[in-house]
């Protein structure tokens, strides 16, 4: 399981989506680009990162015989169909 990395130790790879830890607003999930932590959904500046991890491998079901992992698009997809 991800371990969650003071950003005083290190910091993730460019443009890697990470979960982070902002102090007094909880999680998000975000990348770091060139000194900055965006959002990475909407990619606005994010504030206050103290901690970030890897986040887990998404669950999968079995559906007809194949495994399919349910990924975040494809439940952003569902819930925004008309």
């Amino acid at each position: 399981m991800s371990e969650w990395i003071s950003v005083k130790d290190r910091l993730p790879e460019d443009e890697t989506d990470v979960l982070v830890w902002c102090d007094g607003e909880g999680w998000d999930k975000a990348f770091y680009q060139d000194g900055d932590w965006r959002d990475a959904l909407e990619g606005f500046r994010i504030y206050n990162v103290s901690h970030w991890m890897i986040p887990p491998e998404p669950p999968t079901s079995e559906l007809s015989g194949e495994i399919t992992s349910l990924t975040e698009h494809t439940v952003l997809g569902l819930l925004t169909e008309d």
